[in-house]
């Protein structure tokens, strides 16, 4: 009896409104109907732009300290060592396995799964799926190129970019469940 009365109270204390959204919302996932709507899909990444002069578009603004920290951090990411968080520094290869849980080391259903068949719920914290997945690498690896020109960082850009297409197809795993 305790348990349902605790139930109640939160229900009012959320809202009925936020109640009832969530309701429709948990209806909705059950029914399958977002898979119908929203089928998994393949992603096709183009090749990025080559040929044009980086030297141009460097910018004044940034200070030869902060262009050199950018480069070091990119030629990090080259070989797959990443600062994830904000600080943490983890080695998840280059690409990384965009669904592997690099604190827990398990992996995260597949990309032939679709996001609505994914319980949030499960053992796993998916944030350790998703910070790859941010791509705050990717403007280290453009800055990277047009601080200095070096076609090394634009392939690598390219190549994750394009390996996380592939890996991960739309509304299909864990990066399309929010």
């Amino acid at each position: 009896m305790n348990l349902i009365l605790i139930k109640i109270k939160t229900i009012f204390k959320l809202g009925l409104s936020n109640f009832f959204k969530v309701l429709i919302y948990r209806t909705l996932v059950r029914s399958k109907i977002f898979i119908i709507k929203s089928p998994i899909k393949k992603i096709y990444w183009p090749n990025l732009a080559y040929g044009f002069n980086s030297k141009k578009f460097i910018s004044t603004i940034w200070s030869n300290e902060a262009k050199n920290l950018c480069i070091i951090e990119a030629e990090k990411i080259i070989t797959g060592k990443i600062k994830l968080f904000g600080s943490n520094e983890y080695n998840l290869g280059s690409p990384p396995k965009w669904k592997f849980n690099f604190i827990e080391e398990s992996c995260f259903p597949s990309h032939e799964t679709h996001w609505s068949n994914i319980n949030l719920y499960s053992n796993s914290d998916i944030k350790y799926g998703w910070e790859i997945s941010r791509w705050e690498w990717s403007t280290k690896l453009a800055r990277a190129f047009l601080y200095s020109g070096e076609k090394k960082y634009l392939d690598t850009l390219n190549l994750w970019a394009s390996d996380w297409c592939k890996n991960n197809d739309i509304n299909g795993g864990i990066n399309w469940i929010c």
